[in-house]
């Protein structure tokens, strides 16, 4: 396992205008069965794993509400989404797709717009950059 540096930035373009998010964060970052793992917490209880593979990113959020959601290029995934308020069908129709990681760090940029019970949220950017901790 090594130590990195995860900088996160969200673009979030929705009817209600445009909203930016940049999250810098220690992470652990390793290579299991062929994809990168991508392990950090995010707030008290909440642990994030992304699993990077070729040409998929599925992000995990496990804690006292549990998700998956599932990226990937000109497709549509749909997933249930735990919240205080209840259960939803939370869709995720991927528009772009890069990754460029190896042990050490890199890149992944995604463009997806997301779908809530079958209707359109957002269009969203996610940019990560990881660098390995020295």
């Amino acid at each position: 396992m090594t130590k990195a540096w995860v900088k996160a930035k969200g673009i979030q373009i929705s009817p209600n205008g445009e909203e930016t998010v940049e999250l810098i964060t220690e992470a652990e970052l390793f290579k299991n069965r062929g994809n990168y793992y991508i392990v950090y917490k995010s707030g008290v209880d909440t642990i994030i794993t992304l699993k990077i593979e070729r040409d998929r990113v599925v992000v995990f959020s496990s804690g006292k509400y549990n998700s998956k959601l599932v990226f990937e290029r000109d497709k549509k995934n749909v997933s249930p989404y735990i919240t205080s308020d209840g259960v939803f069908d939370l869709g995720v129709i991927g528009k772009k797709m890069y990754i460029d990681l190896q042990s050490t760090g890199g890149e992944i940029d995604l463009r997806y717009h997301l779908i809530l019970n079958d209707s359109y949220i957002s269009t969203n950017e996610l940019k990560l950059t990881i660098r390995e901790v020295n």
